[in-house]
C-alpha cells in the first residue's frame, strides 16, 4: 500500500553484521491496532527515551517509542494525523501499547484537515534516575498544518504528559503565545521539526526560517523565556 508507512525496532547487537531487529511494525500489527491506509506515513517521525516506571522500588529500564502518523485520517478529517506510543521492556523485549494519541475530545485542540499531527515527535524524561511522574515524562508532537485563525498553516506543538495513562493536562504551544510572535505569512510551519531538552523545547518554524528555544516555564505558563534563532541562507538548523 503506497506510503502507508512502517518502522523497525532494533538493538545495539549485531546479527550477521546487521543490528538485531526486535520487531517490524506497521499499523496493522496487533500491538498498534490501527488500519493501514495509503499515505498514512506511519513512521514519518520517531523518538525514543529510556525511563524508570513509577511504582518500581529498584531501577528497571523500559523504553518509550513514539511513532508519528501525520497522514492519518480521523473519519472524514483527512490528514489530521496521530501518534502511537509503545512501551518496550528491555529485559524481555516485549512491546505493549502505552497510548494512542489524537487531537480532539478533552484535548487542547480539535483535528482539522491537513493538521498533520505527528509530523515530528520528541520524547524526554527530565528525571532519568528516578521513577517517572506526570511532570517528568513528556511527548511533544508537531502540528505544522494547524490553523488557529489567519494566516493558514501557522502550525503548533502539542505537549502530553506520558506517566500513567497519559491522561494528564496537555498543552498547546502556538505562534502568538508562549513568547512566539504571531506569524505574518501563511505556512510558517511551526512544529515541522522539534526537540525536547532538559530546559524546554526547540521548535523549527520552517516558513519563518527561525528556531525558537522555549523554556518549560513558558510552555506551562507565561513567565519563562523564548529565544529566537534565525536560520540564515546557506546554513541548516538541525533539531530532533
Amino acid at each position: 500500500m503506497a506510503k502507508a508507512g512502517g518502522a523497525q525496532i532494533g538493538k545495539h547487537e549485531l546479527t550477521a553484521g546487521s543490528p538485531k531487529i526486535i520487531k517490524g511494525l506497521d499499523q496493522a500489527v496487533t500491538v498498534v491496532g490501527e488500519t493501514a491506509e495509503a499515505n498514512d506515513r506511519f513512521g514519518a517521525a520517531v523518538s525514543m527515551v529510556d525511563y524508570w516506571p513509577s511504582g518500581q522500588s529498584s531501577k528497571t529500564v523500559h523504553t518509550l517509542i513514539a511513532i508519528g502518523t501525520p497522514g492519518e485520517d480521523q473519519q472524514a478529517v483527512v490528514d489530521a494525523g496521530g501518534v502511537t506510543v509503545l512501551n518496550l521492556d528491555a529485559a524481555s523485549e516485549t512491546l505493549t501499547l502505552h497510548a494512542s494519541l489524537l487531537q480532539g475530545g478533552a484535548r487542547q485542540d480539535q483535528p482539522e484537515t491537513g493538521d498533520q499531527f505527528g509530523a515530528s515527535v520528541s520524547l524526554d524524561d527530565l528525571a532519568a534516575d528516578a521513577p517517572v511522574t506526570v511532570s517528568t515524562l513528556h511527548l511533544a508532537a508537531g502540528v505544522p498544518g494547524e490553523e488557529a485563525g489567519s494566516p493558514a498553516n501557522a502550525g503548533a506543538v502539542h505537549m502530553f504528559p506520558l506517566a500513567g495513562s497519559a491522561a494528564g493536562a496537555d498543552y498547546l504551544v502556538a505562534p502568538g503565545a508562549h513568547g512566539v510572535p504571531a506569524p505574518t505569512t501563511a505556512a510558517s510551519g511551526f512544529g515541522q521539526t522539534l526537540m525536547l531538552t532538559g530546559t524546554g523545547i526547540l521548535v523549527l518554524a520552517s516558513g519563518a526560517k527561525t528556531v525558537y528555544q522555549i523554556s518549560w516555564a513558558n510552555i506551562t505558563g507565561t513567565t519563562g523565556v523564548t529565544t529566537p534563532y534565525p536560520v540564515t541562507a546557506g546554513k541548516t538548523a538541525l533539531v530532533g
